[in-house]
């Protein structure tokens, strides 16, 4: 995605923009390596930007500035509502081919909220998660994408909550998911932007993708 959007990204103002844009994160894609290239990330971008996502997606308290996704996904925020991960575990571990495991980072009353702070409305919307063929597929819809600071976070944390509710689901129904695996991890992007003037550490960044693949080669 940051080569597309160096490449063929439209210049608006200050950054580079792309709109309805597709990630996927394959189902053979191996986690711990994954989680290897997080100090590789750190080393470009910096560590502000994955503390930022990590606060996000793994603490459900309050935050000033943004909504707290973990918080709106166990309903554990400043209005207590349903959890919302508990509910899609059960009716996987129910019945897994389910077409109900769905869920929302995204409420109508945000509006309100940023009408005063505009980036406090959540950049993911919602979420549906998939079992077919012993394989769970999780598909997210974003907003907005700033693919340079934070679309390896967000990949990230996506596939950490996708591994959450396998886990979950299989301790409550060991025999039924023993077989179970992750599946296609699928982000559509409304659009996705790299600022102009990060267009040099995201080359970097890209770089640093390519030597980290080379390693495993």
């Amino acid at each position: 995605m940051i080569s597309a959007t160096l490449t063929d990204g439209q210049a608006l103002s200050d950054r580079l923009e792309l709109l309805s844009v597709l990630a996927t994160v394959s189902s053979g894609e191996n986690f711990d390596r994954t989680r290897r290239f997080v100090h590789s990330y750190k080393q470009v971008v910096g560590p502000t930007f994955w503390q930022r996502a990590q606060t996000l997606y793994t603490s459900s308290k309050p935050l000033r500035w943004k909504v707290s996704y973990r918080g709106r996904l166990t309903g554990t925020g400043r209005q207590l509502e349903e959890n919302q991960i508990q509910c899609v575990v059960d009716s996987l571990a129910r019945t897994p081919g389910a077409n109900t495991l769905s869920f929302a980072f995204y409420r109508p009353s945000d509006h309100r909220r940023a009408r005063a702070l505009p980036a406090s409305m959540p950049c993911p919307i919602a979420g549906d998660f998939k079992h077919r063929d012993s394989l769970l597929h999780l598909n997210v819809f974003f907003r907005t994408h700033d693919v340079y600071r934070l679309g390896f976070p967000d990949l990230f944390f996506m596939r950490s909550l996708q591994r959450e509710v396998l886990s979950k689901a299989r301790a409550l129904r060991p025999q039924k998911f023993a077989q179970a695996d992750l599946g296609e991890l699928n982000i559509f992007f409304s659009r996705v932007f790299i600022l102009k003037r990060n267009k040099k550490s995201a080359k970097l960044l890209l770089e640093a993708v390519e030597k980290f693949e080379a390693k495993w080669q």
